[in-house]
């Protein structure tokens, strides 16, 4: 009897086995959930500035335009932002007629824009340039 006690072997995993397994598929579950939230908001916020670049650079080419033309023209699109999926979005635009160190006449130009991105942060982009004309 001794020796077919001895013969039996244990067959599955035990309680403990069981329960550690289910800790660490959880655990990882809850990591990888995560990780694909955190991905998520950053692939929107590149997206986002992407829009906020291109609407910026699209209003200082038309001032631009406008400076070099003399012209006012009118914007097409104005509301460009509207089509943007960006909470809290201003965009701001400013000329200024300044005459160089050098004596050369010109207009700086300089559009801002500012929102919200996906973790609820302010953020900003200015971009300025400078239009000179010979004397």
């Amino acid at each position: 009897m001794i020796s077919n006690f001895a013969s039996k072997v244990q067959a599955g995993f035990s309680l403990l086995e069981v329960l550690t397994a289910s800790a660490l598929v959880s655990l990882l579950s809850v990591l990888l959930i995560e990780g694909s939230v955190f991905i998520q908001r950053e692939v929107k916020f590149a997206e986002q500035s992407l829009q906020v670049l291109n609407v910026v650079e699209n209003r200082l080419e038309l001032h631009r335009l406008e400076v070099l033309t003399g012209e006012s023209i009118a914007l097409e699109n104005e509301h460009a932002s509207s089509t943007l999926q960006i909470a809290e979005f201003q965009i701001s635009s400013q000329k200024q007629y300044a005459v160089s160190s050098l004596g050369i006449s010109g207009t700086h130009i300089t559009v801002s824009a500012s929102w919200t991105d996906p973790w609820r942060r302010q953020q900003s982009l200015s971009l300025s340039t400078w239009v000179a004309f010979k004397q």
